[in-house]
């Protein structure tokens, strides 16, 4: 009974789900919520591009990074936040799909940059406005690999300190 009572108190005493991962992973199921809309607008834009835009050629890239992050950022979100391990494994795939629409972002602003005159005060302007972007999105992607490692840790506590009757498979 002892032994019964000491196993629970340890399980009762790590139960406690990350606070920092619970606020990042819901902060991220609006930010991943929004690149639905995002990635319907880019198709819009793409249609309405003429046939010889440079852009056009990275506009598919960018819907489909869009639905991806979409599909991906919000089923990890949600699997973590209801404390599935799978949801570590999608959270990775969406950490990926976001370096991979930020690569098609880097891509489609040295295509823009060629249209702005050097030494001007748009180009000045357009070189503060991509250290700004990709600044913030760089800080949010390390803050949410951040809460999936918090979270990997609190499962593998979790794992390891609950009867085998109530582990996670």
């Amino acid at each position: 009974m002892n032994q019964q009572y000491n196993i629970q108190s340890q399980w009762q005493a790590r139960k406690e789900y990350p606070l920092f991962s619970k606020i990042i992973f819901s902060i991220d199921i609006g930010l991943s919520s929004l690149r639905l809309p995002l990635a319907f607008l880019s198709i819009i834009g793409y249609m309405a591009m003429e046939a010889n835009d440079p852009i056009r050629g990275t506009a598919v890239f960018e819907i489909i990074t869009g639905f991806l992050i979409f599909a991906a950022g919000l089923t990890a979100n949600i699997l973590c936040l209801l404390r599935k391990y799978i949801g570590i494994t999608l959270g990775y795939i969406n950490v990926g799909v976001t370096i991979l629409s930020m690569i098609v972002g880097i891509w489609q602003i040295t295509i823009m940059h060629d249209a702005v005159r050097p030494g001007s005060a748009e180009s000045f302007g357009f070189l503060i406005g991509v250290i700004a972007s990709i600044t913030i999105r760089l800080g949010i992607l390390g803050l949410y690999i951040a809460a999936l490692i918090l979270f990997k840790k609190f499962m593998d506590s979790q794992k390891s300190t609950l009867p085998q009757a109530m582990q996670y498979h």
